[in-house]
């Protein structure tokens, strides 16, 4: 990938909602912003105003916290041929689409390409949110908080009726015991246990993702995309992308697809200029009518342990069965 501006839309898609994460780790935005003017500006600009007056999507803001926190030790260090791929100034107006405004102004766009990303947003969270699910479900009581208390649940308590009651602990991907789902996660007393509890699991978290991040390949563009998608799967993958609903999809699972669905947008935007329709404050993003950016396909491999297990050579098949 050497188009510069494609690789921004794709890792800005890619690190959308990294905010999620941090700010689950991290204290509360008003005691983080209350000291630097910088940042308790970009929290008015980022963050929309939800029905209850306050900042909401507050996620967004870490995100943009994410990148400058980052910035020299890790994006501006990006080579494709030698050369820088991104220049990060934290000081660049919320118009201008650099790496960090094209992640965080996801739910407030100020520019075509922030709004692309918003829309592909919203394209991946329709495939994992299915509101109707938690009718059939008993959820527990979280009390306050809940966005750094809700575990992520197993996909297997939709079957049977929703018996399995299952949840992931919050650990990086192993091979131990720890990995899979168990209803030990269930029994804990969300509501009066103190946050703080949960914010020390996630802190142990982002801070193993943030040491392995400034180690990654920084030599190409490429290297370091492939790089961070391992790192972020590694991490994130027991991490609820939602906590609203039924939060079975993991933040791994949404960043990734986030950022597939943006390159298209990107790419076929690009091949048919005026396809993307967005009007700031007038008309959400969009495709016009007739285009369609993307394809999704599902298939079956029917037969397939028919094909494996009938190969002809000596000694094949034992080898395929283990």
């Amino acid at each position: 990938m050497t188009d510069n501006k494609r690789a921004e839309v794709y890792l800005a898609a890619l690190l959308h909602d990294i905010g999620k994460f941090y700010q689950r780790a991290d204290n509360l935005i008003a005691e983080v912003v209350k000291d630097n003017q910088h940042l308790k500006l970009l929290s008015e600009m980022i963050c929309p105003i939800n029905d209850s007056g306050s900042f909401g999507y507050q996620h967004a803001f870490w995100t943009y916290k994410f990148f400058e926190d980052n910035a020299d030790k890790v994006f501006n260090k990006i080579k494709e041929n030698g050369k820088e791929v991104f220049y990060l100034n934290k000081y660049d107006g919320r118009s201008d689409d650099n790496l960090p405004n094209l992640a965080a102004f996801h739910h407030k766009p100020q520019t075509k390409l922030q709004a692309m990303i918003q829309l592909a947003d919203w394209w991946s969270s329709g495939m994992e949110r299915v509101t109707e699910r938690l009718e059939k479900e008993e959820a527990p009581d979280y009390g306050k908080f809940r966005y750094k208390k809700v575990p992520m649940f197993s996909p297997f308590n939709s079957i049977n009726n929703g018996n399995f009651s299952n949840a992931y602990s919050f650990v990086p991907l192993s091979l131990t015991d720890q990995c899979f789902p168990s209803d030990g996660m269930l029994k804990t007393d969300f509501k009066n246990t103190d946050r703080k509890i949960f914010e020390e699991k996630y802190q142990e978290l982002w801070k193993g993702f943030t040491e392995r991040l400034r180690e990654l390949p920084r030599d190409s563009f490429s290297g370091f995309a492939e790089s961070l998608l391992f790192l972020l799967k590694n991490f994130t993958w027991t991490i609820p992308a939602s906590t609203n609903d039924m939060a079975d999809v993991s933040l791994y699972e949404h960043l990734k697809t986030t950022a597939a669905i943006a390159d298209c947008f990107y790419q076929y935007e690009d091949e048919m200029p005026e396809s993307f329709v967005w009007e700031k404050g007038v008309k959400k993003p969009n495709f016009s009518e007739g285009n369609y950016p993307l394809m999704l396909c599902c298939w079956d491999l029917s037969g397939i342990q028919d094909f494996l297990y009938n190969i002809a050579g000596s000694k094949a098949a034992v080898s395929l069965k283990g």
